[in-house]
């Protein structure tokens, strides 16, 4: 046997252990960074428009909330109880929805004085979808990225467009009554 030509299967084992090493670190590497960097990057956004009731839509799916945004579950409020109550406004601003039937959509009704958003949040503060009125509105429609589920509350929460007619749940405010509390209102999907 040429000595040339020979492999010390010591060194080769111990080769083939540094390699598989490396190779799970950059996979553990790789995921860290795609999920550190999804956390972190502005929402993805699906927009559109239909301009014959003044109504822009839109759905961020996965937003969840950061630093100086609001997390329904701990959003003080007049009333949240799921009976369709209102809770109004500083300058006049309301929303009430109903429990309602699980599904793809909501149905809310708001009295607005501005471009404005009205999201649906779960518990866990993701949104579920949103819609953009100019006027008060009567048992408008929001479509969602994800149904509701029965026996589950969710949140109708108004948010002041910026002025980009784009949501964005970091750079649109939350619409706050005289005492500084979200306008919010909680219901029930049965």
């Amino acid at each position: 046997m040429d000595k040339q030509n020979s492999v010390n299967p010591v060194q080769s084992n111990s080769t083939q252990w540094i390699v598989i090493g490396i190779g799970i670190l950059i996979v553990v590497l790789g995921v860290w960074w795609l999920t550190s960097r999804k956390a972190s990057a502005p929402s993805t956004q699906t927009a559109t428009t239909t301009t014959s009731n003044s109504v822009t839509s839109a759905a961020t799916p996965n937003t969840k909330p950061t630093a100086g945004t609001m997390t329904v579950t701990s959003i003080p409020s007049a009333d949240t109880s799921s009976s369709g109550g209102i809770s109004a406004g500083a300058n006049g601003e309301t929303v009430s929805a109903n429990d309602q039937l699980a599904g793809s959509s909501v149905t809310v009704s708001a009295n607005i004085t501005r471009p404005t958003w009205v999201a649906v949040k779960d518990a866990n503060g993701w949104v579920l979808g949103a819609a953009r009125f100019n006027t008060p509105i009567k048992n408008a429609t929001i479509p969602l990225l994800r149904a509701t589920n029965a026996g589950i509350n969710y949140y109708v929460v108004l948010f002041a467009d910026d002025g980009d007619n784009m949501f964005d749940i970091h750079k649109d405010r939350i619409i706050v009554d005289p005492t500084g509390n979200p306008i919010n209102r909680s219901f029930n999907a049965q």
